[in-house]
């Protein structure tokens, strides 16, 4: 949900729908061109408000589902296409359970 905290701000509509997985079990994020319309809700102004965004992403959040005490994390993605093109800002993002980055 785009309008949440998670999304908020985001160039991108973000929607479980891009988020499968394949034949093989692997996790797939799509991002495409399209646009999507929809009426946000804003609760602090108590009305709605008409918004636009011209890509569609989709996002995954493992927030207080997930708690990792120690040893080794290891993620392997391939980010969409030519890393010589700028563009889009294709991410991985591991925070800790509260939803910050921790440090010791």
């Amino acid at each position: 949900d785009d309008s949440s905290a998670a999304g908020g701000g985001s160039l991108h509509f973000y929607n479980s729908s891009m988020v499968t997985t394949n034949e093989d079990g692997f996790l797939e994020m799509n991002s495409i061109v399209s646009k999507t319309k929809w009426d946000h809700f804003d609760p602090v102004k108590q009305k709605y408000k008409h918004v636009t965004k011209d890509f569609k992403s989709g996002m995954m959040q493992s927030w207080n589902k997930f708690c990792f005490t120690g040893g080794i994390l290891e993620v392997d993605v391939i980010f969409p296409g030519d890393p010589h093109i700028g563009g889009l800002w294709p991410a991985i993002w591991l925070l800790g359970n509260l939803g910050r980055a921790t440090y010791e």
